[in-house]
């Protein structure tokens, strides 16, 4: 009864009026008619949003997250935030379990924060290219938190989904980088070498 609540209140706070509310400025625009352009030519690319000052090239990864999004809402200046929303969502549901794997006490206090933390549901209903990055985070440190259950083979995906992280922003690399270190200096002391070469891949 309560993760049915929280989930009602979490679709709410990160789809109630996303079209009288939602950023679109000249980034969301660019960023929507690439999009539209790679659909309607069928286009693979690996370039997504650039800067303003031209000087930098982001991976096009949060195009494709959205699409679909995209496509159903007929390329609306919405529609790729309906994406945002339901990937928002889907975060805060990783967030909350990554807290019950680790002290299941602070299950229902996490879940309010989740709900109502302000920066957490602005990310959620702004699609922006840094914002996708906490989804693949809470995503990587949720695996981790099961590669007992999962076995080594969580390894890949773990490394898998911080890259993912880089491809949005190159500044997921302060934090990538460290944990990939505090993963793989505990596994090396233990002469395991198999995840690491996993992880690295």
């Amino acid at each position: 009864i309560l993760f049915v609540i929280f989930l009602l209140l979490l679709i709410f706070t990160r789809f109630y009026n996303l079209a009288g509310t939602a950023r679109f400025t000249q980034d969301e625009s660019s960023d929507l008619a690439r999009m539209n352009e790679y659909y309607r030519n069928k286009q693979i690319s690996l370039v997504g949003p650039i800067s303003n000052d031209r000087s930098k090239v982001f991976s096009s990864l949060g195009y494709y997250m959205v699409m679909p999004f995209a496509v159903a809402f007929d390329f609306t200046p919405v529609s790729p935030v309906y994406g945002m929303a339901f990937l928002g969502t889907l975060t805060a549901i990783f967030m909350l379990l990554l807290v019950r794997s680790i002290n299941k006490e602070k299950t229902i206090l996490a879940g309010i924060l989740i709900t109502i933390w302000f920066p957490l549901v602005l990310v959620s209903r702004w699609a922006w290219n840094p914002h996708f990055v906490i989804f693949w985070a809470s995503l990587a440190l949720l695996l981790y938190q099961y590669r007992t259950k999962i076995g080594s083979w969580a390894y890949p995906f773990i490394g898998l989904f911080l890259g993912f992280m880089f491809h949005h922003h190159y500044v997921a690399i302060l934090t990538t980088a460290p944990f990939l270190l505090f993963i793989s200096i505990p596994l090396l002391k233990k002469k395991q070498f198999k995840p690491v070469i996993l992880l690295a891949m």
